[in-house]
């Protein structure tokens, strides 16, 4: 379960974006130089503090008479197109990777690591910090560990944040020599391994013979990482090809030579004619050219 800290910023901060835009601060006080590029008169008293500042994804709302006595209380006249009601809130936005891994290096965290996932709720500008390098919350038997933070965004004002981090280790990647796009069938010559610093993936490859004869799903850059779910199996039969089909009804079957009107891979069911008659049927693929169809489900 979430921290009600956390799912009150969310509906707070949601409830901020859609409402009219406030005017933004960056103090644990609102002051009448906050107030200056609506109602100029109240910049007469310069840094003048008018009232606490609102909590993070908070908006602070001043009514038409709250200015005249906030007005009266400062010694300045409100001219007559001041609005009905003026509001306060801090800037919320979404932390970035790179900003992160940036302040726990800066914290002290210098093994070599990945940021794998972090806070994700809208925060306020300010210092990112953490706690120096030290004992953290370990989620994960691949070493996964939770790190504590906080947004330092007003004078004793602190909103906290956490990050889930990953250890880098050294280890034998495949990746594509050249760019390859998709629908290329991989030869040994178009990947090669290299060693890198990377979190370890089930998916990664390690040596070109895993991947030479395979087919590439969707375009790789050259020297990008080539992974199983990348690669699919080679079609056994391509559309146009000629194929060996074998009719089987219990003990008797029967060869004749078909045209393929479809392609598949091995266990798909593909569309072939008959060049003598024109017939077309479906059969399933068994083997490169080879298909069968069963009947009365033999199989």
């Amino acid at each position: 379960m979430k921290p009600l800290s956390v799912v009150l910023a969310v509906v707070l901060a949601a409830g901020h974006a859609s409402a009219n835009p406030c005017l933004p601060i960056q103090d644990a006080h609102i002051r009448a130089s906050d107030f200056s590029s609506i109602i100029p008169a109240f910049a007469v008293a310069g840094d003048a503090a008018i009232a606490p500042a609102p909590l993070a994804g908070v908006t602070r709302s001043f009514s038409l008479a709250d200015l005249r006595r906030t007005a009266s209380r400062i010694g300045v006249g409100l001219p007559p197109n001041v609005p009905d009601s003026v509001c306060f809130a801090h800037p919320l936005r979404r932390l970035t990777a790179s900003e992160i891994q940036e302040a726990l290096i800066r914290s002290g965290w210098a093994a070599p690591f990945e940021v794998a996932d972090f806070t994700r709720f809208p925060v306020p500008n300010g210092e990112i910090a953490f706690a120096k390098a030290g004992p953290s919350r370990q989620l994960r038997a691949d070493g996964t560990s939770l790190v504590d933070g906080e947004i330092r965004y007003a004078p004793g004002r602190r909103q906290r944040i956490w990050v889930r981090i990953k250890p880098l280790t050294r280890s034998r990647v495949l990746v594509a020599r050249a760019a390859l796009p998709a629908g290329t069938r991989v030869r040994v010559e178009d990947v090669v391994t290299t060693e890198t610093e990377r979190t370890g993936s089930p998916d990664q490859m390690g040596s070109p013979e895993e991947a030479a004869g395979k087919v590439l799903r969707r375009s790789l850059a050259a020297g990008e990482p080539v992974r199983r779910g990348a690669l699919s199996e080679p079609r056994a039969i391509d559309r146009g090809q000629a194929v060996r089909l074998t009719v089987r009804s219990g003990q008797a079957q029967l060869s004749v030579d078909c045209v393929a009107e479809s392609g598949g891979r091995a266990g798909d069911r593909i569309l072939l004619r008959n060049p003598s008659s024109g017939v077309k049927f479906k059969a399933e693929v068994t083997g490169a050219g080879r298909a069968v169809i069963a009947l009365g489900g033999q199989p």
